[in-house]
């Protein structure tokens, strides 16, 4: 018997970008994202690169509507069975189909690690106003994990366009960068979602305001991003009631707490000191990197907001920190604990994102230093955000 059709529904956390994410109606482990080939293939061949790879959301499979061919042959190939989170998936038997489906709205999803497929129903996208893409990739949802994430969208790089874009398109981009951060620092935030535990909403920065930063304003995005509670987000030039949208956040119910006390400054410190490490690895990373080109790509920030789960993923690693110095592993268990790893709440993550437009030339051709530059400034900008919160006591 097939199991029960999905819908896709939109994805809550999505700050900026162009095509809307969507993420499975049951499961927040993945999301679904309308793609181009070049994307997909980016993807792809990233996994024979493993120094880039870490730093990409992992990447599932992809999507697309199956043929007469595969549907017929998908009847007779696999079988239904349960996996985690309660997914009805698919396992390819005796053969390797990429996707397909047994009505003509039906698509799966396969993954590549472990050849599972999820069963899923894109037809349904259509009730969000958009058109039926013919790709999707599935993508792991960067924001799993948290409970009330802190979302800042960071354009990298000072080219914006890719060498097939048409003149017209070119030269909008050239006036984009040359009128934002892009062009003058190689970053440039896109939007940002900001959970505020004083009010128990989201405050939500608009994509026009969010693009009006100059290299001398910027500065105030990066503490409105991470101080939102204090006078740092007023700081902003020009903020007005225009430039954000307020989102109230249903109580707990197991708490009826709507209103808390912020997160402690030393833990956002250690927050903002792994995001400098990260981006500093990054940066490493990206310079060593002789071919890459990644033209409009993003950096996306998360943190945990909400001030009781960060207590209890800060306790989960500071354990697993305890147990990691007072034990030795063997490989299985060190296996193991990756796997128990993932499941822990989390404090903080940063991936590159959106990929429409990236490629890898010859080794030759040396680092994207667009890239380069962008990231060395947003290891910048976070320093100094350091010292203004020392300065300022900012919470």
């Amino acid at each position: 018997m097939d199991p029960p059709l999905s819908t896709l529904k939109r994805f809550d956390h999505q700050v900026a970008g162009h095509d809307s994410l969507l993420q499975h109606p049951t499961s927040d482990l993945l999301v679904v994202k309308p793609c181009s080939v070049i994307e997909r293939e980016f993807y792809e061949s990233a996994r024979t690169r493993p120094e880039v790879a870490e730093w990409l959301p992992e990447f599932f499979g992809y999507l697309r509507i199956a043929s007469d061919e595969e549907k017929r042959l998908l009847g007779r190939k696999v079988k239904a069975e349960e996996t985690e989170d309660g997914v009805v998936g698919k396992k390819i038997v005796g053969m390797s189909l990429n996707l397909t489906g047994p009505d003509d709205i039906l698509c799966v999803i396969l993954n590549l690690r472990s050849h599972r497929a999820l069963v899923m129903q894109p037809s349904r996208i259509t009730s969000l106003n958009k058109p039926l893409q013919t790709h999707y990739i599935c993508l792991e949802n960067i924001v799993h994990g948290f409970k009330h994430p802190c979302v800042m969208d960071l354009k990298i790089g000072t080219r914006l366009y890719s060498d097939d874009a048409s003149d017209n398109k070119r030269h909008r981009m050239l006036d984009k960068a040359a009128k934002t951060t892009s062009g003058s620092l190689g970053i440039r935030i896109t939007g940002m979602k900001v959970f505020e535990p004083t009010s128990n909403s989201y405050t939500v920065y608009t994509k026009p305001f969010c693009k009006s930063f100059t290299p001398t304003t910027i500065l105030s995005g990066f503490l409105a991003y991470l101080f939102p509670t204090s006078a740092a987000s007023a700081s902003i030039p020009s903020l007005d009631i225009a430039a954000t949208s307020v989102v109230p956040v249903p109580a707990d119910t197991d708490t009826q707490i709507t209103a808390r006390a912020p997160i402690p400054p030393a833990k956002k410190r250690w927050i903002m000191r792994r995001f400098v490490d990260d981006l500093e690895e990054l940066h490493e990373t990206v310079e060593a990197a002789h071919g890459l080109r990644m033209y409009g790509s993003s950096l996306l920030f998360v943190y945990e907001g909400d001030p009781e789960a960060l207590e209890c993923a800060w306790v989960a690693v500071k354990e697993r920190q305890r147990r990691e110095e007072e034990e030795k592993k063997e490989e299985k268990e060190e296996e193991e604990k990756d796997d128990e790893e993932e499941r822990e709440p989390k404090i903080m993550d940063l991936k590159i994102i959106d990929f429409a437009h990236s490629k890898w030339l010859d080794e030759s051709a040396g680092p994207d230093e667009g890239i380069v530059f962008g990231v060395g400034n947003a290891i910048k900008m976070l320093k100094r955000c350091l010292e203004e919160q020392k300065r300022e006591k900012y919470v």
